[in-house]
């Protein structure tokens, strides 16, 4: 290019006119311009980051390119250069390009171009399906449904059409409310299109009625229809095939099991990264959508029935030992029956009652469970809903268990006994309950523990009397409790301190014989003499005042006695009478003095020597 302007320049200078001798001669100026414009300029996206341009250089003088992404210069580079690497780009993202050459006289026209960077690989993999109902065509069988899938995914550039699992007479076994794993690719390509559109149909394939077989010939409209940005639902779906067709899909309505259809766009990253468990009517699908790593698997799923606790009925306060029922109405929102089981659960007992409960499709049933509380105080009370052995929902509440109104209302016993003496408490119970109660009365000391216990029944709205008797084998203050038991509730007792004391002993401060108020031990035969006698302490009561004669090798016979009342503080008793006997007369050895308490002996006279009167003849 260099070469032929120089020899432009020279045969213009050999035409130019002669000078006038003497005088110069100046070309005239030439103003410099800009470069020729690049062309041709093509940008090619290598990956999701990164664009490649590359155009021709139709100039020799320019002192560089300039190259713009959108208004904004990005690069500048140095003269001769035809290509340029534009990195750090977004996915999936359009991009407009200028290249100007420059020099010092300014910039070329620009060569343009657009260019869309690619976008990132596309994964869908069916991680899981359940089903809420399986459709078995003999559901008294109880097997699984035979579940098949349709299942159209779009990018709007790449499809796939396929059933689920493959080859005739294949299907997954599903029960009602049963999820399998399935970790099975179904959509890939290596850069994703505008949108991501996935359809799935379940169905149970009834091998009498053959449906796969006719859904794998109709596969090609079902994957038009389905595959439409703007198709949506299963209601939808249906309708068209029957107007492209000309007969419906499912003849019988039952083996249509669910639909699910989602749709993302680019904007909204092709939903990568998210994991679904979504279906309409009884199917569910857990989908992962990723593009380079996939995602670490989930943990299986379950499905539970659309089952619930809608009310409880149950007493906020009931007595102890007293059956109580609660009501418990569960509703069913599926449009099937649905078999579970209710627990109790009472945070005093643990586990309660369990009872398996059908509850019929679209409706309620009622359950009833008598229960009763064997301790007092307040408990919480659970019901939790069971389908196999997944929790579909509770309640909670609470219930105070309260002991019957029975009370002890009075207790009638000494305060002082003495040791060993049998003494009577009379305790008096009141009941304000409504009907009949049982309870248990028991006694206990502070020095020997329980002592008595009686088991009464005592009618309602009334009175009952308990005797205990009891005697206290050690001297000393001890304290007396009565406590009143409702099973193994206690609900009322009494206590109150008893005195136990040693008997005071009798004393006899002077006993013998008198005459003439002097003390002999000697008299005769017919003269009078006193028997005389003082006590002190003892036991009141009823005492005897006796002379008995003493009879060689026979019984003692009674001369005299005198009976008479002491009151245990003290007394002085005289007793007069006659010897008829002298010594050695009739046997006689002579004449004792006794003092008798409730016809026992307590005392006799021995203080004297001899120790009995001895009377002679004269």
């Amino acid at each position: 290019m260099k070469h032929i302007l120089t020899s432009i320049f020279i045969t213009c200078l050999l035409l130019l006119p002669a000078c006038s001798e003497g005088q110069p001669y100046y070309p005239p100026a030439i103003s410099p311009q800009p470069p020729l414009a690049p062309s041709n300029l093509n940008a090619e996206p290598v990956s999701q980051s990164q664009v490649n341009l590359q155009w021709i250089d139709n100039s020799d003088d320019e002192d560089g390119f300039k190259i713009y992404r959108g208004a904004n210069l990005i690069v500048t580079l140095p003269a001769d250069s035809t290509t340029f690497q534009n990195t750090g780009l977004q996915a999936s993202t359009s991009y407009q390009y200028k290249v100007r050459a420059y020099n010092a006289a300014g910039e070329s026209s620009a060569c343009s171009c657009s260019v869309k960077t690619l976008s990132p690989p596309l994964n869908v993999n069916i991680d899981y399906i359940g089903v809420k109902f399986d459709h078995d065509p003999e559901p008294a069988f109880q097997g699984p449904g035979d579940i098949c899938l349709v299942i159209v995914i779009t990018d709007g550039e790449h499809s796939v059409e396929e059933i689920l699992p493959p080859g005739e007479g294949n299907a997954f076994y599903l029960n009602d409310y049963e999820t399998m794993a399935l970790n099975q690719r179904v959509f890939h390509t290596a850069s994703a299109g505008n949108y991501l559109k996935v359809s799935i149909l379940a169905y149970d394939d009834d091998p009498e009625g053959a449906i796969t077989d006719i859904l794998q010939v109709a596969l090609p409209i079902l994957g038009a229809i389905m595959g439409s940005p703007d198709i949506g639902g299963f209601s939808t779906m249906l309708s068209q095939y029957e107007e492209q067709t000309g007969e419906p899909l499912f003849e019988n309505k039952d083996d249509y099991v669910g639909y699910y259809e989602e749709f993302w766009g680019y904007d909204e990253s092709w939903g990568i990264g998210q994991h679904n468990a979504v279906g309409r009517d009884d199917f569910r699908v857990w989908l992962s959508i990723w593009s380079d790593s996939q995602p670490q698997p989930i943990p299986k799923p379950t499905l539970v029935p659309d089952v619930a606790i809608q009310s409880v009925s149950m007493p906020s306060q009931v007595e102890v030992g007293r059956s109580y029922t609660t009501t418990i109405t569960l509703e069913n929102n599926e449009s099937h029956s649905v078999s579970v089981t209710l627990k109790e659960h009472s945070s005093v007992t643990g586990d309660v009652s369990s009872q398996p409960v059908v509850v019929p499709a679209k409706g309620n049933i009622v359950a009833t469970t008598t229960t009763r509380c064997e301790t007092s105080g307040t408990r919480t009370i659970t019901y939790r809903l069971f389908y196999k052995d997944n929790e579909v929902d509770s309640w909670q509440g609470t219930l105070v268990a309260t002991t019957p109104s029975v009370v002890i209302q009075s207790v009638s016993r000494p305060n002082t006994v003495e040791v060993g003496e049998t003494y009577t408490t009379t305790i008096t119970l009141k009941s304000n309950a409504s009907s009949s109660v049982t309870v248990t009365l028991k006694g206990y000391s502070s020095v020997t523990g329980e002592f008595s216990s009686k088991t009464l029944t005592i009618s309602a709205n009334s009175q009952a009397v308990v005797t205990s008797k009891s005697s206290c084998e050690t001297p000393g203050t001890r304290t007396i409790t009565y406590r009143l038991f409702y099973k193994d509730n206690e609900v009322d007792s009494w206590q109150g301190t008893l005195v136990a004391i040693v008997p005071e002993l009798l004393s006899v401060a002077f006993g013998g014989w008198y005459v003439d108020s002097s003390r002999v031990n000697t008299t005769t035969k017919g003269k009078t003499v006193i028997a005389k006698i003082a006590l002190s302490g003892g036991d009141p009561g009823q005492y005897k005042l006796r002379v008995r004669r003493d009879i060689l090798w026979a019984s003692d016979v009674t001369v005299n006695e005198y009976p008479f009342s002491y009151d245990g503080v003290s007394a002085t008793k005289e007793l007069s009478f006659s010897p008829p006997y002298a010594t050695d007369e009739a046997s006689t050895v002579g004449y004792h003095l006794d003092l008798l308490e409730d016809g026992y002996s307590v005392w006799t006279l021995t203080n004297s020597y001899p120790p009995r009167l001895e009377v002679s003849a004269s």
